[in-house]
């Protein structure tokens, strides 16, 4: 009896966690109010999210397969992420893919250069492999506007040089439209991931990019602060 009645009451605790884990991630709106969104799959995080090890296990648990990591930004002076290599050892850790980024703010094609060959050099001192998704961010009002697309060719091409094939694009849904800074049939929509932040969520948007940023105010369960919160569409950031 008294087994049964343990097992029982195992059984009856286990149910509620494994529905928790397919709740929707909360999201701060416009107004400040905590809403439920979409079940997001993967993060994105810079300098300012300082989550340890357990927090990385946490977010595993609520579902996030994927960790997009900022490594650099071309400033002055340059500007490195202070916790990149700690990112990324805990989300390995914790089981998920890892990819990389850097916030690209070339205004010619010398300091595009420079760009690149300082994001190669992080990819190396952290001995991230050749198959690693690389994303070049392209937001910076600092881009000379007349060029983004070919600035954006330019860095994967530099990329590609390296070893580091697996580029994508990261953009404001306006860059992307057609007549936009950032023409995305140049690259393919499936190798752009699009940030498109909205009030409501009630159903996936987006589903001809690659991936979907739908809010930057992400609220988990058990961590502090806003955490950007995406969808993977291909596969590409969580597989």
């Amino acid at each position: 009896m008294k087994k049964i009645f343990i097992t029982i009451i195992t059984i009856i605790v286990l149910i509620p966690l494994a529905s928790a884990r397919a709740l929707a991630t909360d999201y701060r709106n416009d107004s400040g109010e905590v809403v439920k969104g979409l079940k997001a799959n993967f993060i994105d995080i810079s300098g300012y999210q300082h989550l340890s090890q357990d927090d990385f296990y946490s977010l595993k648990k609520q579902g996030i397969e994927g960790a997009v990591i900022k490594l650099s930004e071309w400033k002055d002076p340059q500007y490195d992420n202070p916790l990149a290599q700690d990112q990324i050892k805990f989300a390995k850790k914790a089981g998920m893919k890892v990819s990389v980024y850097h916030y690209v703010t070339s205004k010619d094609k010398k300091q595009e250069k420079q760009e690149a060959a300082h994001f190669i050099d992080l990819l190396k001192k952290y001995k991230l492999p050749k198959s690693t998704v690389v994303v070049a961010d392209m937001e910076s009002p600092h881009i000379y506007w007349e060029n983004v697309t070919s600035v954006a060719k330019q860095f994967r091409t530099s990329l590609k040089a390296a070893g580091y094939k697996n580029v994508m694009y990261y953009s404001i849904y306006a860059w992307y439209q057609p007549g936009g800074l950032l023409d995305a049939k140049t690259f393919g929509k499936k190798n752009c991931w699009v940030a498109s932040h909205v009030n409501t969520v009630l159903t996936k948007q987006h589903t001809d990019f690659a991936a979907w940023q739908w809010t930057s105010t992400a609220q988990f369960e058990g961590i502090g602060g806003a955490i950007d919160a995406n969808i993977d569409y291909t596969g590409r950031f969580t597989k």
